[in-house]
């Protein structure tokens, strides 16, 4: 596993969020619509929330507020759906 940077976060938590729902890259290759066939519990959810939050604020060393804003950037453009 390489060392997160500000260079390669966003493809951190990306591969972060396949590894969660247990899924691969390969899978998501073969997938046309990933972002409505792959699903995460809401369980799953908080706990990459919060996981993506604390690293945000280590590696970009903002504040909360600024790495919960990121994160919710980064789940607009990136996240899947939520079931239950």
């Amino acid at each position: 596993m390489e060392k997160v940077t500000r260079d390669n976060i966003e493809d951190h938590l990306f591969n972060r969020m396949l590894e969660v729902i247990g899924k691969t890259k390969v899978q998501l290759i073969d997938t046309y619509k990933y972002r409505f066939d792959f699903t995460m519990t809401r369980e799953q959810y908080i706990d990459y929330q919060k996981y993506c939050i604390k690293l945000i604020m280590k590696i970009l060393r903002v504040s909360k507020t600024k790495a919960t804003v990121a994160f919710e950037r980064f789940w607009i453009d990136y996240g899947i759906r939520l079931k239950g």
